[in-house]
């Protein structure tokens, strides 16, 4: 009686695999990947543009950048001048960028006022939005300290010495930083409902392949329509981002489509069985994209999918309506997920129709 149950309702035998598999793969995750802010702040770099013209051959500032390099936990890279700077912040390259003017070494020996520039961002990972905002004190604090040791051995007191921060790109308010975050969880979540819901709801209908098969491709433009526009007016309204509400209404339905008819794809070439790829994706896709910090800052057995899947792309888009930052290529991306999964639910509903030798009064498509 069982084994017949088990050859008639595919449903059932997967249920039997999927509590086994997606306990493995949630605990292999979590406690393979457990979170690292050692790794989280080794991942990220800090751009440094060094201005100072010295004085003859001296630059003060070149034996500090060397003493810095070594004292903080993220790496350094050197940038030609503070508009390849903030080009390579801009792109996300740089996490931060500091600006050393071009008068250090002579304000530092005469002991005129210097003035550091720190040009940090929001729109980036919250990571790495907060390396900026760190960064300001941590600075001023430690190049005092290391122009105080250098100095005195001239038998010169150190001169006074600010850092001035300059926001690249800047949030609306706090709410603007984890709707990145948020929004894309929310999609991913209602994009696996509503695949499955269809499915479920559309496998037994009575009719041609073809027309359930524009069932399964024209219900979810609908419904994520919808859905994108509630989405889109709880970001403007507590973002406070009102001006840019019809672009998050259109980035949010196109990307919600493309999830649910890839998803929905899914189902129907691999019905009850594409839940035991689809259900992980979807709860992990947050960590994959750099929801929370870079996808450099995962383990490398791990941070190769996040690098190679453009999970990013959503939350990049967010990030870049709402706070400013490069395009993310949403569009191009989407398209594509679009056309793979329309092609995916024509060909599975077609592939079960024509497997079944019922008649059409009860098609068993898909």
């Amino acid at each position: 009686m069982l084994a017949s149950d088990l050859r008639s309702n595919p449903l059932l035998r997967v249920a039997l695999v999927a509590p086994i598999l997606i306990v493995f793969i949630f605990s292999f995750f979590n406690l393979s990947a457990p979170p690292d802010q050692q790794r989280a702040l080794a991942s990220l770099t800090l751009g440094v543009v060094n201005a100072d013209e010295g004085m003859g051959p001296l630059k003060l500032s070149d034996r500090l950048l060397g003493g810095l390099g070594q004292a903080v936990p993220f790496a350094t890279t050197i940038l030609a001048d503070e508009a390849a700077g903030r080009t390579a912040l801009d792109q996300g390259d740089v996490a931060a960028l500091i600006v050393i003017p071009a008068a250090f070494s002579r304000n530092a020996a005469s002991g005129e006022p210097i003035v550091l520039k720190v040009v940090a961002t929001q729109h980036l990972t919250p990571v790495e939005s907060q390396l900026g905002a760190m960064l300001g004190p941590q600075l001023q604090a430690g190049i005092s300290a290391a122009m105080a040791s250098a100095l005195s051995a001239m038998g010169r007191t150190p001169p006074p010495l600010s850092v001035e921060v300059e926001m690249l790109h800047a949030a609306p308010n706090n709410t603007a930083l984890v709707v990145p975050f948020v929004a894309t969880f929310a999609l991913w979540i209602a994009a696996l409902a509503g695949a499955i819901t269809l499915y479920l709801g559309s496998r037994r209908l009575a009719g041609p392949a073809l027309r359930l098969a524009n069932l399964r491709a024209l219900v979810p433009l609908v419904v994520t329509g919808g859905a994108s526009l509630i989405l889109a007016l709880a970001i403007a309204a507590f973002a406070e981002s009102w001006a840019a509400f019809f672009h998050l209404w259109l980035v949010t339905w196109l990307a919600a489509y493309a999830l649910t008819v890839l998803l929905a794809g899914l189902l129907a070439v691999l019905r009850e069985w594409a839940l035991l790829l689809i259900v992980p994706v979807v709860f992990y896709q947050s960590a994959l994209a750099g929801g929370q910090a870079p996808v450099s800052a995962m383990p490398d057995w791990l941070r190769w999918l996040g690098e190679a899947v453009p999970f990013h792309v959503l939350p990049d888009t967010y990030r870049q309506v709402l706070i400013g930052g490069p395009d993310s290529g949403i569009v191009g991306w989407s398209l594509l997920a679009i056309v793979i999964g329309l092609a995916l639910i024509y060909a599975g509903t077609y592939l079960w129709a024509g497997s079944k030798s019922a008649p059409m009064t009860e098609s068993h498509a898909g």
